[in-house]
């Protein structure tokens, strides 16, 4: 079993009355998204959450609606949002900072590529509980359990992870990480 990397500002209280211990949310990446992949950045360290036992939902914004954010807000004792830097790193803020108001003592968690370039950056924020720096959670496993199908059948299309890292080393780029081919079968 791996060490799971995670930063709390302070231990957080979780409510055990809810009926969602863990609501995963996909925050949009722009005002008019062309990405239509599916959202394997929640899916992953969802199914992480699931094998723990826990009760996991899963939203994506870019198909879910403001109302189906906020009833399952109300209904979960932590939420988790996947960021990148610029626009969805907005959105995200806004969700949790929405979640904070309709739930006040739910958990909050921010995973993805922000997170994992400026982790001290996202800890300082008041709304946000918990940071997950690290590049991929769970990416050995294959997150497609009950609760995850739906999002599968709202991309159009299909992605999943066949290799982590890139095999190009550009200087420039923030993400650099090695690139780690996974075998066909």
């Amino acid at each position: 079993m791996t060490s799971v990397v995670r930063f709390e500002k302070r231990a957080p209280a979780v409510v055990k009355d809810k009926p969602i211990d863990m609501l995963m949310v996909y925050p949009n990446p722009c005002l008019d998204s062309p990405f239509n992949l599916t959202a394997l950045s929640i899916l992953y360290p969802g199914k992480m959450f699931e094998d723990e036992g826990m009760r996991v939902a899963y939203l994506d914004m870019r198909w879910d609606s403001e109302q189906q954010l906020e009833d399952m807000i109300k209904d979960s004792a932590q939420i988790g949002v996947s960021a990148f830097t610029g626009y969805q790193c907005g959105r995200a803020a806004e969700i949790l900072i929405r979640a904070k108001q309709l739930n006040p003592k739910i958990v909050t968690h921010v995973g993805g590529h922000h997170a994992r370039m400026c982790p001290e950056d996202v800890r300082a924020e008041p709304f946000v509980d918990v940071v997950w720096p690290e590049r991929s959670y769970h990416e050995h496993s294959f997150p497609f359990s009950p609760a995850a199908q739906r999002l599968w059948k709202l991309a159009p299309d299909l992605q999943y992870i066949t290799s982590s890292g890139c095999p190009y080393g550009c200087t420039f780029c923030a993400l650099r990480s090695a690139w780690t081919p996974r075998p066909l079968e």
